[in-house]
């Protein structure tokens, strides 16, 4: 049997022929339809791409990043080469226009494709071929690109357009807004989206650059439900990274950059309160946030009190009120409730490691 597998296999292989005589086959290009939002945060220096499709994980196919180089989307008839090598010529100096050119001077193919362009400079870039898809059109200004193909047209990148120079949240709400926008154009079923921020880490080169990377590969309402995934990850996530990069800017001696970070992180919270004045995780999340990066402590503690009553019974937001009364020194009020939390979980070192530090604070504080 093995013997008759391998004369098998050196049959299959004398078939092909290999040197000058052999042939080449390349593989037909991926039609990519759809729309996508390039844009630029010129406080963080972060640069974002949101793109819908109506085709199957638009995220892995089209869309390209490095921070503190450039982003590059390829739709249409794509052509991967403009993203990676694309990123190449940018982060050696190369104008987005230049870019562009060097790469689609040997390309036989350009005038199928549509290809967009965003420097970390904010410089803006986007082509168009003559025989791209349908209902094909770019925009550009300073700091964003919109390209659309085959789902819509003028008013679906137009409505992008509105979009993202009128919402100044932060960038990935900017970018939502757009693509949300955008999307009331659309005239096919969509199926795909992707959301992606890429921050320069070279300051802290053990990192990466990828900020926010989120997809929906394959549903009926991709970009409905990619808000809902940012919104999920924002709560888990995004916050604790906000914090983190304005300790990281502010170590960095970026100052402004710093202080606008944070009044965007204190008006997204704000915003999430509006939406979501009852929910008690919300209000203890945020209440924990003011309170240990010492924003509003007197704030936190109101809305800790708020969530503990929402929630009475929740040993994670009592520990988090706990925290609120710490914060303010009143150290009683926060024995008391981490005592009865270790109490009723004897076991749990959280509990006792709280409960440790506030007894040592109210003895420094009684010298």
């Amino acid at each position: 049997m093995n013997c008759l597998r391998l004369c098998c296999l050196l049959i299959c292989l004398s078939s092909f022929s290999f040197g000058q005589e052999s042939q080449i086959y390349t593989e037909a290009p991926i039609k990519v339809e759809g729309f996508a939002i390039l844009a630029w945060d010129s406080i963080t220096g972060d640069l974002g791409i949101a793109v819908g499709s109506n085709v199957v994980s638009v995220g892995a196919r089209a869309v390209h990043a490095r921070g503190g180089v450039g982003s590059i989307v390829t739709l249409a008839s794509q052509a991967t080469r403009y993203g990676s090598a694309g990123l190449q010529l940018l982060e050696q100096g190369l104008t987005a226009q230049q870019t562009f050119d060097s790469i689609a001077r040997e390309d036989s193919g350009k005038e199928e494709r549509q290809v967009a362009i965003l420097r970390a400079n904010g410089e803006s870039f986007s082509f168009t071929g003559s025989k791209c898809l349908t209902y094909a059109v770019g925009l550009t200004g300073k700091g964003y690109v919109i390209i659309a193909n085959s789902v819509g047209g003028a008013d679906l990148a137009i409505s992008a357009e509105k979009a993202i120079l009128s919402d100044q949240t932060n960038l990935a709400h900017s970018l939502l807004a757009a693509l949300e926008a955008g999307s009331t154009k659309v005239n096919v079923n969509l199926r795909s989206a992707a959301l992606l921020i890429v921050r320069d880490r070279g300051e802290r080169g053990c990192f990466d650059d990828r900020y926010i990377d989120l997809r929906i590969d394959d549903d009926p309402s991709p970009i409905q439900n990619l808000r809902k995934l940012y919104e999920l990850w924002q709560g888990s996530y995004l916050f604790d990274d906000e914090w983190k990069s304005i300790d990281e800017f502010n170590a960095e001696r970026k100052f402004e950059v710093a202080r606008a970070q944070l009044k965007r992180v204190v008006a997204s919270m704000n915003e999430e309160l509006r939406l979501k004045p009852d929910d008690p995780e919300t209000l203890s999340r945020i209440a924990l946030a003011l309170a240990t990066h010492n924003v509003d402590k007197p704030r936190a503690l109101e809305l800790a009190q708020r969530a503990s009553g929402l929630a009475p019974a929740s040993p994670g937001i009592l520990n988090i009120l706990a925290e609120c009364n710490f914060q303010l020194n009143h150290f009683d009020d926060a024995i008391a409730i981490e005592a009865k939390l270790l109490a009723s979980d004897p076991s749990n070192e959280i509990y006792r490691h709280q409960l440790m530090k506030f007894q040592t604070a109210k003895e420094k504080g009684a010298h």
